[in-house]
């Protein structure tokens, strides 16, 4: 594991028509009418590379905080946002400039209902990971159709992150849970797989490894989890000599030389895990 400081600029933001209001979650698609453009000056031995531009895409009336808490591209070319607060599933349509929701019948509660998601494979559908909610998210592209598939727990942040990996299945990261969340797409069948590990918000973000298992990014937890889903083994490698604290990272990409990318949160520096 090591970490490679940030080189952040300091924004002088000129705004141009409506003012605008970001999500406490970032969104690469973000959803506001108003475009902004960023001049940025790159502070001393560090480079920068900014577009000209920043646009700002279609606007969406009457969101809070914690709309959304990811996006996954769907196998039509579409983005689906995975539902945090919102009653319901947001897609855009990048090709036609389209933004459409799909709203469900949910009673807002002020929790945050699903935590990322994932793209199932081979059926397709985007898998949300259960935060709030006491059941895995289920929404077919295709026809636009959601469904749910119970399961047990009280937890208000189960968890956060969703990983797929081969045979339709998708595995979920562990948050406040002790355990990581296993779902056959195919049969609709949930699996708890417990771990010898505590506290809350341990792990944000999912992403599978070239070898396999699948890496959990560390948000509180002082380690990184590893998840063996041809055996259901669960592992940690120990990060707290080299970063400590809360909130350290939030989402996991698999780079192409195999390594594991976290981004930072309360973290000075980008994340990089071998495994």
């Amino acid at each position: 594991f090591a970490q490679v400081s940030l080189c952040l600029p300091s924004l002088a933001v000129m705004r141009r028509g409506m003012a605008a209001r970001l999500s406490q979650i970032g969104i690469a698609l973000c959803a506001l009418s108003v475009l902004e453009t960023y001049k940025a000056q790159a502070p001393e031995g560090c480079s920068l590379r900014l577009n000209d531009d920043f646009a700002l895409g279609k606007e969406v009336a009457g969101l809070g905080d914690y709309h959304f808490t990811g996006a996954v591209a769907a196998t039509d070319g579409r983005i689906v946002f995975v539902p945090g607060k919102f009653n319901g599933i947001g897609i855009y349509d990048a090709e036609i400039s389209v933004w459409t929701a799909v709203y469900t019948n949910w009673t807002a509660t002020g929790l945050v209902k699903y935590y990322g998601g994932a793209l199932a494979a081979p059926s397709g559908k985007v898998i949300f990971a259960p935060g709030s909610e006491n059941a895995v998210g289920i929404f077919d592209v295709a026809d636009e159709t959601f469904t749910k598939v119970s399961i047990s727990g009280t937890s208000t942040s189960r968890y956060a992150g969703a990983a797929s990996i081969p045979d339709d299945k998708v595995v979920f990261a562990p948050s406040s849970a002790g355990d990581v969340g296993l779902f056959d797409v195919a049969s609709e069948e949930f699996t708890s797989i417990p771990i010898d590990l505590t506290g809350e918000s341990k792990f944000n973000g999912a992403v599978l490894t070239l070898e396999g298992k699948v890496v959990f990014a560390p948000h509180n937890s002082d380690s990184v989890g590893i998840f063996d889903p041809s055996t259901n083994d669960f592992t940690t490698v120990d990060i707290s000599s080299q970063i400590s604290g809360e909130e350290k990272f939030i989402g996991a990409a698999l780079a192409p030389d195999g390594r594991v990318v976290f981004g930072p949160h309360n973290s000075d520096g980008i994340g990089i895990f071998d495994p």
